[in-house]
């Protein structure tokens, strides 16, 4: 049997178990008040999966039965998501004439750095330090997924901050 889905908007889209199961996770996590709108469900490495929504950016740990919340930021407090990598293993004489630095055999890791903002003077990493240390510089298991998630998180900053200028009908 299927897992159920959540559908916002007019379309159907097909059937995902991926999709399905974050919206599961995060149904779970909301105590199903449905208040957030599901976004995104990824991995972000072998460890770890990202749950973005509305509301919130969520990681969570791979594995076991449960899904056991890591680190939570809300999207009102999220500046952008950037994606940096590094060389890990750099292979001599490997660059293209033409495009100084370029090393197309040189291994990289692949990160995400979250960049918070200010609020009431003070930095979220600085009243959050011990919850968000680990979660501001995430590493991804390419530059792909590391992309893919940087995306994702910039369209829920759009949702979020467009959400904020409409008039609610109780207004």
């Amino acid at each position: 049997m299927r897992l159920p889905r959540c559908c916002s908007g007019e379309t159907l889209p097909p059937y995902s178990e991926d999709t399905a199961q974050g919206q599961e996770i995060l149904w779970r996590i909301n105590r199903k008040s449905g208040a957030e709108q599901f976004i995104s469900w990824c991995n972000v490495n072998k460890r770890q999966r990202i749950l973005i929504s509305s509301e919130r950016i969520r990681l969570i740990e791979r594995g076991g039965s449960g899904s056991k919340v890591l680190a939570e930021i809300p999207v009102r407090l999220v500046r952008q998501c950037r994606h940096h990598r590094s060389v890990v293993f750099a292979v001599e004489g490997s660059g293209i004439p033409g495009t100084p630095g370029y090393r197309p055999n040189d291994r990289y890791e692949h990160y995400l750095t979250i960049e918070e903002k200010e609020e009431e003077g003070l930095t979220v990493a600085a009243s959050l330090s011990q919850k968000l240390n680990y979660v501001s510089r995430l590493q991804c298991s390419d530059e792909k997924t590391a992309m893919k998630i940087s995306q994702e998180i910039h369209y829920a900053i759009d949702m979020w901050t467009e959400a904020e200028f409409c008039v609610s009908k109780a207004d």
